[in-house]
C-alpha cells in the first residue's frame, strides 16, 4: 500500500505537539480472539464500545465487501486484526452508490477507518489482501462522537464524514467554484464552562497569499457561529446556524484564527477548502455575490 488517502476532506491546524505513533498490532492467527478482547478492554475507557465483529480468510489478491449501517449522528470505528500471513491489507469505505468515502492504504495489515454520519447510511467496507494470505478479524466499534483511537489501535486511522443535506449543498457549491478540501475534516467539541451559555474555541490555519479560503462548520445538533481573524481583526464572519461557511482571500501569507462559538459541549465538524484567487475571481467572486 502506498499511503493514507482520505477521500472526504478538509481542516485546520490546531496548536498541539505531535507524538510518535504507536506501531499497529500484529498477532499470530490463533490469538485473534484474545487480541480483539484486549482491544475492546482498551477502548472502553475512551467511550468507544464494541458493536460487531467478523472473521474472514483471504488469499493473495482476494477481497470482499462487508455491509455496515450507521444511524444519523452515530460514529463508527472499523479496524482489522490480521494473522502473521497477511502482511498488507487495504480498506475502502463505500456508499451504496459506489462513492468512496475513505481509503486506508498504509503498508500494513491493520487498516482503520472512522466515520461520523450526518444521515442514516448503509455502507460497505471493502477489504483487500494486497500482500500475503491469512485470517483477519474485522472489529466494529461505536461511540457518541469522533474519538482519537490512535493510542490504542496504532497506525494512522483515516477519518471519513458522511454529510447531511445542508452540508452537501454548501460543499457542492464550493466545489463548483473551484474550491477543494485542503486537509481531513476535523472534529471539535466546544469547551464546557460553568455558568456560561456560549463558549468559543480557536483553531489556527496557515494561509498563502494569492489563495482564497472557505471555512465550513457544521453542528448537526446545535447552532455554531464562525469568525475568521488575523491579529485580532475580523476577515470574515458568519452568524449562528447548523451549517455556516465563511470565505476570504489572503492578501498576505501567515496565520489566521478560526473562532467557533456556540453552546458549551456543541460538537462541530470543520472543513477548510482553498482555491487559486485568480480562478475564483478574488473577493468579488466569492459566493458569486450571494449565498448558495
Amino acid at each position: 500500500m502506498r499511503g493514507v488517502v482520505p477521500v472526504v476532506s478538509a481542516i485546520v491546524l490546531l496548536g498541539c505537539a505531535s507524538s510518535p505513533m504507536p506501531a499497529p498490532r500484529s498477532v499470530p492467527r490463533d490469538a485473534l480472539d484474545a487480541a480483539f478482547l484486549e482491544l475492546v478492554r482498551d477502548l472502553e475507557p475512551l467511550g468507544v464500545h464494541r458493536h460487531a465483529s467478523e472473521r474472514r480468510f483471504l488469499l493473495p489478491g482476494e477481497s470482499f465487501s462487508h455491509p455496515v449501517t450507521v444511524p444519523a449522528g452515530g460514529c463508527r470505528t472499523w479496524t482489522v486484526l490480521a494473522s502473521e500471513g497477511l502482511r498488507d491489507v487495504d480498506a475502502t469505505l463505500y456508499t451504496s452508490d459506489g462513492d468512496a468515502l475513505a481509503r486506508d492504504v498504509e503498508s500494513d495489515a491493520h487498516p482503520t477507518i472512522q466515520l461520523c454520519a450526518g444521515v442514516d447510511a448503509r455502507l460497505f467496507l471493502h477489504l483487500s489482501a494486497y500482500e500475503g494470505a491469512g485470517e483477519m478479524l474485522i472489529a466494529e466499534f461505536e461511540s457518541p462522537r469522533s474519538i482519537d483511537v490512535t493510542p490504542v489501535v496504532g497506525g494512522r486511522p483515516v477519518i471519513a464524514v458522511l454529510e447531511d443535506h445542508a452540508e452537501r449543498e454548501v460543499m457542492s457549491a464550493l466545489r463548483q467554484r473551484w474550491f477543494r478540501p485542503a486537509d481531513s475534516v476535523r472534529e471539535i467539541e466546544l469547551p464546557l464552562v460553568d455558568g456560561e451559555t456560549r463558549t468559543e474555541i480557536l483553531a489556527s490555519l496557515r494561509v498563502r497569499r494569492g489563495r482564497c479560503y472557505a471555512a465550513v462548520a457544521a453542528a448537526p445538533q446545535g447552532l455554531i457561529a464562525l469568525d475568521v481573524r488575523r491579529s485580532g481583526a475580523t476577515l470574515a464572519r458568519e452568524g449562528a446556524s447548523p451549517v455556516t461557511a465563511a470565505q476570504w482571500c489572503a492578501d498576505v501569507s501567515g496565520s489566521v484564527d478560526i473562532a467557533l462559538s456556540g453552546p458549551p459541549g456543541t460538537h462541530v465538524r470543520l472543513w477548510i477548502l482553498d482555491a487559486e484567487e485568480a480562478r475564483v475571481g478574488g473577493e468579488a467572486g466569492l459566493w458569486l455575490g450571494q449565498r448558495p
